[in-house]
């Protein structure tokens, strides 16, 4: 019997359990992961240490090992979106330029195209931005008031420094958020003080659908770039309809190019003018796709997801976004390098409708205390009311110790 191949780019703990799923449907895995540790490596049928947004190298690989995979993949990992849709359309195609192909889709992952993209077609309120170049830093000058400079192509919060004014830019800030951008680029934009809210939507059949809309709670110390905890807003929350139509508007303008799963991220200022600040055409990050989003809505997002990139029927999605959850990140206040959480349970507690979870397996390596990957662990609740979530939220996280 022929096995039936799948190549996911990406085998990180955030594409795991879509591994796992495709497992358990019957489907040959082959991963790639720059990291030898990858924890998906584990359950994979053929594995490679190889960097996923090397495209090339990959082709190389498969053709060696002479498999027609059925589809290349990529979850909730922005580093392998070109790839991904490269290889796919390599899978298919016979072309002999694919620069032009890789360019159309750049601006899944470039913020600098992106907001080129989104200031040409669309009207929609930006930051303004442009590339940095350290050396002619005297030339920014209209840039007056607070700053952020961020790598061109990077997510999860990494590589970002807030400056009150552009003097205070030094060659060791650029170098610092420099070499977090694979195209060694770095962008400057107006710092937008306001609310951040993350959105997670879905384009598929011209149709687009709103998943959770979170306000996110942002993390003391971090000059409002790392998020603490994640607030689902309902249909009764009055910012809910800003937003969804904001996103609507901005998903119609570029959903031809890419159907599936997109993340935006919106900062709304105290006069309520809403900014889009990040966009990316894929699910989010640190079990906000396949655990919360599923605890929240009761939708097997994963998989649905596999199927939806398989061509196979999807189940509708239904959640009316009438329940209020929260998930909260822990994280390392004590500065340890090696630090473990613990929920210290002695009965379960019925009343509470909860989950708790743990990144590494609980033996964590802090490597940069002040972005995402200082996260040790994480806590989801939810409930139908708003001030009883609070309280409930509030008795368990006093339950769990970090050590």
């Amino acid at each position: 019997m022929n096995k039936k191949w799948l190549v996911f780019l990406g085998s990180g703990r955030f594409q795991i359990n879509s591994i796992f799923k495709a497992k358990s449907l019957g489907y040959s895995i082959i991963s790639f992961d720059m990291d030898i540790h990858a924890p998906g490596f584990n359950i994979s049928d053929l594995f490679f240490n190889i960097d996923i947004k090397n495209y090339k190298l990959i082709l190389e690989k498969i053709r060696q090992l002479k498999i027609r995979p059925i589809k290349y993949i990529s979850i909730c990992n922005e580093a392998g979106i070109q790839s991904e849709i490269i290889l796919n359309y390599l899978n298919m195609n016979s072309v002999s330029n694919i620069n032009e192909y890789l360019n159309k889709y750049l601006f899944l992952t470039n913020k600098y195209h992106q907001r080129q993209l989104f200031k040409k077609n669309t009207n929609f309120q930006l930051p303004k931005f442009q590339i940095f170049n350290f050396k002619k830093k005297d030339n920014y000058f209209n840039f007056k008031n607070t700053v952020i400079l961020k790598p061109s192509d990077s997510s999860g919060s990494r590589g970002l420094i807030v400056k009150n004014k552009l003097s205070e830019i030094n060659k060791n800030d650029f170098l610092y958020v420099k070499k977090y951008s694979s195209d060694r680029k770095v962008l400057i934009e107006d710092y937008i003080n306001g609310t951040e809210f993350a959105v997670e939507a879905f384009v598929y059949k011209k149709k687009i659908e709103i998943i959770l809309i979170n306000k996110k709670v942002k993390r003391k110390g971090t000059s409002n770039t790392v998020a603490e905890a994640y607030f689902a807003m309902t249909t009764k929350d009055r910012l809910f309809k800003k937003i969804k139509m904001a996103t609507e508007e901005i998903l119609e303008n570029v959903s031809l190019l890419r159907k599936g799963y997109f993340h935006l991220e919106y900062i709304i200022d105290k006069k309520e003018k809403i900014y889009l600040v990040e966009f990316a055409g894929r699910g989010p990050g640190f079990h906000v796709f396949d655990k919360f989003i599923p605890f929240l809505t009761g939708y097997n997002i994963v998989e649905n997801n596999l199927n939806f990139l398989l061509n196979k029927k999807i189940e509708q999605f239904n959640y009316k976004n009438n329940l209020y959850g929260l998930m909260y990140f822990f994280t390392s206040k004590s500065r340890k390098d090696e630090v473990q959480l613990k929920l210290n349970l002695k009965e379960k507690l019925n009343n509470i409708n909860y989950e708790f979870g743990l990144f590494n397996n609980n033996k964590n390596n802090i490597k940069n205390k002040f972005t995402d990957e200082d996260r040790l662990g994480y806590l989801m609740i939810k409930n139908k009311n708003k001030k009883k979530l609070i309280e409930n939220f509030n008795l368990m996280k006093k339950l769990i110790k970090i050590y």
